[in-house]
Formats: structure tokens, C-alpha cells, sequence
């Protein structure tokens, strides 16, 4: 019989630890280099888009409500993006977990239900309910089948639609405020 570790020394782990320190050293270096790199650039389109405002020849005159409701609506843009990168990521974890077992492991909206609403009255109603026994079948039916990514990609793509046809729609109009006199 063969012993499992045979051949290897400590002097090895350490080489192997000292190569996983490196790497995830090199990783923060890289991570704080973009990190500053976008500030400089954010710091860039801040100042470039506050010299635009101030020299653009616009007949209308920007509100705060305008860029209150606009930084709201970007804000509502990338958080849309954020669900939707959200649920590519969960989709492609489990094609990852699928190629290598080559066993699905399947994330239902349940799963979410159980651990948001714990407690409360809904998931008593679920557990055990004592009325509207059509609608429990199939709202159980929906949790257990549906799955998790694909209600966040869903989400996602709609919210990014919406807020892209929102903030298009708005600079439409104030664009037309802005030029309706010429």
C-alpha cells in the first residue's frame, strides 16, 4: 500500500503557499491600480460634464429636480444591470458545477422564499394552508419549478429596458424644451 504523501516535504507546502500568496498579492496590486485608474477617469467625466453644463448654449435651464430624478434613474439603471449581471453570474456557476459533475444543481425561487420570509405569515400559509388550496398548488408549483436565474436575468433585462427608455424619454423632452424656440 502506498502512503498518500509520500515524496512530499514541508519545504513544498510552503513553495505552493508562498506561490497562492503571490498570486492573490499580484491580484490586489491589479485590483487597486483599476481601482485608481477609474477614479481618475470618473474624476475626468466630472469635471468634463460640469464645464459642458456650464458652457453649453442651451435655452433651458437644468433644474435640481432634473439632475435629482436623473442620478435617480441612472442610479435605477445600474441596479437593474447589477440584477442582471446577478443572475448571468448564478446561471453560469451552475453551467461551471454542471461541467464538471455533470449534475445540475438547481437553484428554485424556493430556496430565496424559505430564506427571505422565514417566519412570517406567507410561510405559514405555505406550510400549512387552511384555505385557497388552488392558489397554494400553484404558487408551491411555481417556487419549486422555477428557477432563481432565470427570474433575475428576467428582471434585469426588463429594468434595464425601462430605465433606458425612462432616461432616453427624459433627455428627449428636455432636448425639445431646449431647442423648441429656435
Amino acid at each position: 500500500m502506498a502512503e498518500p504523501n509520500k515524496g512530499s516535504t514541508f519545504d513544498e507546502g510552503q513553495d505552493w503557499a508562498k506561490k497562492v500568496l503571490g498570486f492573490f498579492d499580484g491580484a490586489r496590486r491589479t485590483l487597486e491600480t483599476t481601482r485608481q485608474t477609474l477614479n481618475i477617469l470618473m474624476e475626468k467625466f466630472y469635471l468634463n460634464s460640469c464645464d459642458w453644463f456650464k458652457n453649453a448654449n442651451l435655452k433651458y435651464e437644468f433644474k435640481l429636480m432634473d439632475f435629482v430624478l436623473g442620478g435617480l434613474s441612472f442610479g435605477l439603471l445600474v441596479g437593474a444591470g447589477a440584477i442582471l449581471l446577478a443572475g448571468s453570474g448564478l446561471l453560469a456557476y451552475q453551467t461551471v458545477l454542471w461541467l464538471q459533475d455533470g449534475v445540475w444543481t438547481a437553484y428554485p425561487i424556493m430556496m430565496v422564499f424559505d430564506f427571505v420570509f422565514q417566519g412570517s405569515i406567507f410561510q405559514v400559509w405555505l406550510d400549512s394552508p387552511e384555505s385557497w388550496l388552488g392558489l397554494h398548488q400553484l404558487v408551491l408549483w411555481c417556487l419549486e419549478n422555477i428557477p432563481t436565474s432565470l427570474v433575475l436575468i428576467v428582471q434585469g433585462v426588463l429594468g434595464v429596458l425601462v430605465m433606458s427608455a425612462v432616461i432616453a424619454s427624459g433627455v428627449s423632452f428636455r432636448f425639445y424644451q431646449s431647442n423648441r424656440g429656435k
